[in-house]
């Protein structure tokens, strides 16, 4: 769904996600003003294991 360019990639390095599917998350938190549990129960359905205290930590 997201295309992340090369120079933004080392950004990404050292998460437990790729980069996809942090834009994703961010992307989903952002426009559609979801809490946190509905953004984990969105990743899960497409089979990423995130919970709301990892998710919510960085915020």
């Amino acid at each position: 769904m997201f295309r992340i360019s090369s120079k933004l990639l080392p950004y990404f390095k050292g998460f437990s996600f790729s980069a996809e599917i942090i834009m994703l998350s961010v992307y989903m938190k952002c426009r559609f003003s979801l809490s946190y549990r509905d953004l984990e129960e969105m990743l899960s359905i497409r089979g990423a294991k995130c919970y709301v205290t990892k998710v919510g930590y960085h915020h």
